[in-house]
């Protein structure tokens, strides 16, 4: 388990309040973005969404857990 840092939260509370069908998070080296993802994820999945996670390259999708 993880904890999410407080900037992180309101990204995720943004991004779950959002009524657009596509949305994108920007953040700067080092702060987070793959745990903001994993929690993304995890909650739309146990609403029973799909979601799609774009990575540009094979060693993100590795360090992602892919």
């Amino acid at each position: 388990m993880y904890n999410l840092r407080p900037y992180q939260v309101e990204a995720v509370r943004a991004v779950l309040e959002s009524t657009e069908t596509s949305v994108a998070v920007a953040l700067a080296t080092g702060l987070g973005k793959t745990l903001l993802s994993k929690e993304i994820i995890r909650r739309y999945h146990e609403k029973g969404a799909r979601v799609v996670f774009v990575v540009p390259s094979i060693e993100l999708m590795v360090q992602t857990g892919g």
